[in-house]
């Protein structure tokens, strides 16, 4: 309805699924591949590996069904984004060839060196550093922490390292790590709450390990690069996409200047247009 023209909607770039560690075989993972794809896929998002991430212990199985996907996905010209969420998880999965990794690993600190190693691979690595940091005013308005689905924060994170919140730390100081030896950062989230209030929790977090001049490149150019989109969207350049959105404040004084949008333009045609309403050039979600 959005590409039609019938409603007003943002770009939508979609993604299909392929859980590869619970097919069978090879040729059924590049079946499912070609499956999603045809039905109108822009990418394959997001394949675990391994499903136990600590201990790092993949089958080989898994290691052999992930290879498949990620040459499959190559083959048809979609990109392939691996969910590895340990640093060993990480590595192993840029081994076998995957280029787009969903977030940074939240079990353990990564080293430098293997940053490096990441960076040669050519791999970027999106955001999702919010994960594992205390939610407020979404699910509630009496200042209690909570996990992106409203339970007490930390005892309620996903796979919580020891229930003290560590990912926390470990997810924004790996995506630093991984930024200072040359790995291209893109952004995302992982909640399912309202999408302002995700946006601005997402950039609070990104905020304690990146200034405002980083995060211009990390939401625009990279981003685009992780979807193979750089070429039509990232940056105002002739012969690109006219995505335009214009603030009521400059983001380089401050990464909340990025919740100010006043004008959002979608391949020229104006979409929103809050210019002399009440709060416009305002921060847009206090939750976060």
């Amino acid at each position: 309805m959005v590409a039609s023209g019938q409603i007003k909607g943002p770009r939508i770039i979609a993604s299909g699924q392929v859980q590869t560690y619970k097919l069978p075989n090879e040729a059924a993972v590049r079946a499912a591949v070609d499956k999603v794809v045809r039905d109108g896929a822009d990418s394959i998002a997001e394949v675990h590996y391994p499903v136990r991430p600590v201990p790092y212990d993949p089958s080989t199985l898994e290691t052999k069904n992930l290879a498949a996907g990620t040459a499959e996905a190559k083959r048809l010209g979609v990109e392939f984004q691996v969910h590895a969420v340990s640093p060993q998880a990480l590595m192993g999965a840029v081994r076998i060839g995957a280029t787009r990794l969903v977030h940074s690993p939240e079990y353990d600190w990564l080293m430098p060196g293997q940053a490096k190693d990441v960076a040669a691979a050519g791999a970027m690595v999106s955001s999702s550093s919010g994960f594992g940091v205390p939610v407020f005013g979404v699910f509630n308005q009496d200042n209690e922490p909570t996990f992106r689905d409203g339970k007490p924060w930390p005892q309620n994170i996903v796979g919580c390292n020891l229930c003290i919140g560590a990912a926390a730390g470990y997810k924004p100081v790996n995506l630093r790590t991984l930024y200072d030896n040359g790995v291209k950062v893109t952004f995302s989230t992982d909640t399912t709450y309202d999408a302002q209030a995700s946006f601005a929790h997402e950039l609070k977090t990104l905020g304690l390990m990146f200034s405002p001049t980083d995060l211009v490149p990390i939401l625009g150019i990279n981003s685009a690069e992780f979807l193979d989109l750089q070429n039509q969207i990232g940056t105002l350049e002739k012969g690109k996409d006219a995505d335009i959105v214009l603030l009521g404040g400059d983001p380089l004084d401050g990464y909340w200047y990025f919740l100010t949008a006043e004008v959002v333009i979608k391949g020229g045609t104006v979409m929103v247009d809050k210019r002399g309403q009440p709060g416009a050039g305002m921060p847009m979600a206090r939750g976060s």
